[in-house]
């Protein structure tokens, strides 16, 4: 695994990859689910509140690394307050999150595979050819991914861009109204169910945002090119809405399947949309989850392993094989949506709680006892 003390990033690649993270898998079903939480067409103000909050967060998060630039969130947190003890636990709980999306994505791309793709072709050899590929990705390290992520991710920005440009004219406001007619409680349910990438999606900066220079470490441009998360999602909660008609979106598992399916390119010559949408959304799906087991690798290597010379050849197969297993935990597209907000949910907002608060306390304590010690 590349050592963090020789590769670094810009800042605008490294907001580029936190953006390619958290554009993947619900971005199919998200309207479906906003619909029948809220029973009102508010949810894209759901998802801009979970946007601000992501903002906070991450200008929180980037003023907490100025204290400790070049490092990662479990260094840091060793050095702190019964950080021996803590540290340990908190990295479990990272591992057991991580894995966690890495098995729910692969079971989204089984089932959306399945459906639109190869009809006939078994689950298995599916989530064992896309897994398999995600382990070769990992294997070329910290600097290997970063790459291929800034290599994919414009193509899967294009097509989002097409396809808002080419549905635009079917769009119709009104689908849209009235606003607030069943008043804030609602929205801020539909908030917090679909708060894990915007809060949750912070686990990127734990481990990763060591690869920045101290220079770097600014969260105001982090922030502007993050915009694109809670834009492109609200874009496409706005865009089902108003092209399906909101009732529609209720009762269609797959909203945005169903615009995509109404666009044809150069017609008679390459047909329908959604071949390509799915390919790309399929590169979607490898991005963010090739950086989850990248960075479940780097907690183990560095929480586990830290004193170990020999590389952990044998790593990569175990979890593989674990993540393999918990894929066809969920049946259906139901159940994955409900461990999502059961326990990614939960997960997330406790990963992001204890890094935030334990990190401001230990930041303090320290300037405490440097105090004491003057």
């Amino acid at each position: 695994m590349q050592n963090h003390n020789s590769f670094r990033i810009s800042t605008f690649e490294f907001s580029l990859t936190f953006v390619s993270l958290n554009l993947g898998s619900i971005i199919l079903f998200l309207p479906r689910g906003l619909a029948k939480e809220l029973e009102t067409p508010d949810g894209w103000i759901s998802l801009l509140i979970n946007g601000v909050i992501m903002l906070l967060l991450i200008t929180l998060y980037t003023r907490l690394q100025q204290n400790f630039p070049e490092k990662n969130l479990l260094e840091f947190m060793r050095t702190g307050w019964m950080g021996k003890w803590i540290t340990p636990v908190f990295s479990i709980i990272f591992i057991v999150h991580n894995l966690i999306i890495i098995a729910l994505v692969t079971r989204i791309l089984v089932i959306t595979t399945n459906n639109f793709l190869l009809e006939n072709t078994p689950a298995e050899v599916i989530a064992a050819v896309f897994l398999l590929t995600v382990a070769y990705s990992v294997s070329k390290g910290v600097q290997g991914v970063f790459h291929i992520n800034l290599m994919l991710f414009p193509i899967v920005l294009f097509v989002l861009v097409v396809l808002f440009l080419m549905t635009s004219a079917d769009f119709d406001f009104h689908e849209l109204t009235p606003i607030l007619s069943e008043g804030f409680s609602p929205i801020l349910k539909g908030a917090l169910n679909t708060s894990h990438p915007f809060v949750g999606g912070i686990y990127f900066f734990f481990m990763l945002m060591t690869y920045l220079r101290k220079e770097d470490l600014r969260p105001l441009p982090i922030n502007l090119v993050s915009l694109i998360i809670p834009l492109t999602y609200i874009t496409i909660i706005v865009l089902c809405y108003g092209v399906l008609g909101f009732e529609i979106n209720k009762f269609t598992t797959f909203p945005l399947m169903e615009v995509v399916k109404s666009i044809e390119i150069l017609e008679g010559v390459l047909g329908r949309f959604d071949p390509v949408f799915l390919t790309v959304w399929i590169i979607a799906l490898f991005t963010t989850t090739s950086l989850s087991t990248l960075i479940t690798v780097l907690i183990i290597n560095n929480e586990f392993f830290k004193s170990s010379k020999k590389k952990q050849t044998w790593l990569m197969p175990i979890l593989i094989f674990i993540v393999f297993n918990i894929t066809f935990n969920p049946n259906n597209l139901s159940e994955v949506e409900q461990y999502s907000r059961d326990l990614l949910v939960s997960l997330g907002f406790i990963l992001t709680s204890i890094a935030i608060g334990y990190g401001y306390l230990t930041v303090c304590f320290k300037n405490k006892k440097s105090t004491t010690d003057s």
